[in-house]
C-alpha cells in the first residue's frame, strides 16, 4: 500500500512538471490564435496536414476569423467558441494523462467539443450562443464548412447534434418572443434535413 501512494505521488509530481513546463498558450489558452494549432497540437503529436489540428482545427479557425458576421452578437460568439475549443482541446492534451493520445483519439476528443462549444462557449454569457444568432449569421457558419469536411469529419452528426441542443435550449427558455419562435423554426428546419439524410 505504501509504494503505491509513493508512486501516485512520483506521478502526480511528473505530471505537475510536465504541465507547467508547458506554454500557457498551450495549456490555458486565453487569447484566440490560429497558430494554436500548429504550436500546441501538431506540436503536442504529429499527425501531419490530414490530422485535425492542421487538415481542419487550424483550417476552420482561420476560415471562421476571416469572416464577418452581420452582427456584433456574431462576432462575439464567432471568438468565444473558436477559444472554446482550443480551450476544451487543452484540457484534453495537458491536464488527462491517463488518457491515450494519438492522433485519431485527438481528432475524435476535439470533434466531439464542438457542439458543446457551438451552443454554449462561454460560461457566464449564455447570450453567446449559435441558437440566438439570426438566420443569417448561422447560415453564414455553415457556408464556412466544406461539402468535403461535412461528410468526411460527420459534418451532418455534428449539426443534428447541434440542433437539438438549440431546440432545447430554446424550449426552455421563458420568454418566447417571436424571435426566438423563428429561431425554433430554423433549428427544426436543420434537424428534419439531417433526418431525411
Amino acid at each position: 500500500m505504501k509504494i503505491q501512494k509513493t508512486l501516485f505521488v512520483a506521478i502526480l509530481f511528473m505530471f505537475s512538471l510536465q504541465v507547467f513546463a508547458v506554454e500557457p498558450a498551450c495549456s490555458r489558452p486565453t487569447e484566440l490564435n490560429c497558430d494554436y494549432y500548429q504550436n500546441c497540437v501538431e506540436s503536442y503529436l504529429s499527425c501531419g496536414s490530414g490530422g485535425y489540428a492542421l487538415g481542419y482545427g487550424r483550417f476552420y479557425c482561420q476560415r471562421f476569423l476571416d469572416t464577418n458576421y452581420t452582427t456584433y452578437v456574431g462576432d462575439q460568439w464567432r471568438d468565444a467558441t473558436l477559444l472554446c475549443l482550443q480551450r476544451e482541446l487543452s484540457l484534453f492534451l495537458y491536464f488527462t494523462p491517463y488518457r491515450t493520445k494519438t492522433c485519431p483519439i485527438i481528432k475524435k476528443y476535439a470533434y466531439e467539443t464542438h457542439a458543446n462549444c457551438y451552443v454554449r462557449p462561454e460560461q457566464g454569457r449564455p447570450e453567446l450562443s449559435i441558437c440566438y444568432l439570426p438566420p443569417a449569421d448561422v447560415l453564414l457558419t455553415t457556408q464556412n464548412l466544406k461539402a468535403v469536411d461535412i461528410l468526411r469529419w460527420g459534418g451532418l452528426k455534428q449539426m443534428a447534434q447541434v440542433a437539438r441542443l438549440c431546440l432545447d435550449l430554446l424550449n426552455h427558455t421563458k420568454a418566447m418572443g417571436p424571435t426566438l419562435e423563428e429561431q425554433k423554426v430554423l433549428w427544426q428546419s436543420i434537424l428534419d434535413k439531417d433526418k431525411q439524410q
